[in-house]
């Protein structure tokens, strides 16, 4: 079953849920409903589609006056026959589109794991081994946060640089920097979160459907990350308050949504049998050591790892151990503070609680509610000159943001 990409939930653990097997047997889309019995996170699209897309209306609009210019009309249809006629032929253009859409990404992370050489991923290799050299690309890997609530799976990154793909129609020779939008760079900003990556190049990159050698990047400034930031989170505030559902506050007792564990392995063995987890043993940077189970593992004994969204449980005999879904290589590993997140520098500005509370994305309800997105986002421009008029130019916040 195909799913929309807004609909996507994730597990405490980072894991995709994007589809449920009801009680009559059958596959069907995760709904918030069943998000509230399995205490399951929104993905970062899903948060974004509370505000307004217009270029996505636009385009939305013009599928649906091509399909009245172009479809006949029937003898003796009645206009309700004719209209629903039409809105379906542009149903079915915004589901070929979504599938290409699908199989172009799909291409990309079949070249990345090396299984499938194809025309978009050669372009596109060529175009980042140009651009960003010497980089460790991880396709197409999902992941959680405990403090925001929130997941996502992103499309490509390196310890720097967050890569987000999308497809469009008839883009040659088109300006990049006229087909973003500000929710575009929101995404990769909370993308760069869920990395805890302070400073992340954030990249969009546009591929032509019908041409995919066609391929044009356009890589965000600094100045509009924390801008951005400020502009999801109150957009997550807004979300829950309008569900009525918190992930935070429906967490299931004795799981415990890690971040991080970064450390050596120390011993690693493989499954017994199809189905089964890799198990690890580590040796952490904070000097305790993990068990960890995980479904994938190319890593091996003396390796140091960072394993992300590691969740803590207790074993029938009362020994703790862990289970997660992402592990990748460390070189120049960050500093940690344990088994959480890299360790942040404290932030010592003068500024009051109220004023710490809109810097790190914890809105109040006076703030967020009663606000249309349009509103929203004049307040975040608003609370970011704030902030610059404060710190006077200098990055007195030690470069979280």
């Amino acid at each position: 079953m195909i799913t929309s990409e807004s609909g996507h939930w994730y597990t405490i653990d980072g894991k995709p849920k994007y589809t449920i097997v009801g009680k009559n047997g059958k596959t069907r889309n995760t709904t918030l409903r069943d998000a509230r019995k399995l205490n399951l996170v929104p993905s970062v699209t899903t948060i974004l589609d509370v505000a307004a897309k217009p270029s996505l209306v636009n385009w939305q609009v013009n599928q649906g006056i091509q399909a009245a210019l172009t479809l006949p009309r029937k003898v003796d249809e009645t206009d309700e026959e004719f209209l629903y006629r039409v809105r379906q032929d542009s149903k079915e253009q915004a589901e070929k589109a979504a599938e290409q859409g699908t199989k172009i990404h799909a291409d990309i992370n079949m070249g990345f794991a090396g299984k499938k050489d194809s025309e978009v991923y050669t372009h596109l290799r060529e175009l980042l081994d140009k651009s960003f050299p010497n980089q460790e690309w991880v396709s197409e890997q999902s992941y959680t946060s405990k403090e925001k609530g929130y997941g996502g799976a992103i499309d490509l990154h390196s310890k720097s640089i967050v890569v987000d793909f999308k497809t469009k129609d008839n883009i040659e020779g088109k300006d990049a920097s006229k087909l973003v939008f500000d929710n575009h760079g929101m995404q990769l900003s909370a993308y760069a979160e869920l990395l805890y990556i302070g400073k992340p190049t954030r990249v969009s990159i546009f591929i032509d459907r019908k041409n995919p050698s066609v391929i044009l990047p356009y890589v965000w400034d600094m100045e509009s990350h924390l801008k951005h930031l400020v502009m999801f989170n109150s957009l997550l505030t807004y979300w829950k308050m309008s569900k009525n559902y918190d992930p935070q506050k429906h967490s299931k007792e004795g799981d415990y949504m890690g971040e991080n564990i970064v450390g050596q392995i120390t011993a690693k063995y493989d499954p017994k049998k199809a189905g089964d987890n890799y198990t690890i043993y580590l040796s952490g940077k904070d000097g305790n050591d993990y068990r960890v189970y995980l479904p994938k593992c190319e890593y091996g004994k003396e390796d140091i790892v960072q394993i992300m969204a590691a969740t803590a449980k207790t074993s029938s005999k009362g020994s703790v151990y862990y289970q997660a879904n992402n592990i990748s290589l460390v070189n120049d590993e960050p500093p940690t503070n344990g088994h959480t997140e890299p360790a942040r520098e404290s932030i010592s500005t003068g500024i009051s609680k109220g004023e710490e509370m809109l810097i790190t994305g914890i809105w109040t309800r006076g703030v967020t509610s009663n606000k249309s997105p349009d509103e929203l986002k004049n307040y975040a421009d608003k609370a970011l000159q704030y902030i610059r008029s404060q710190i006077g130019g200098k990055d007195e916040y030690n470069g979280q943001f």
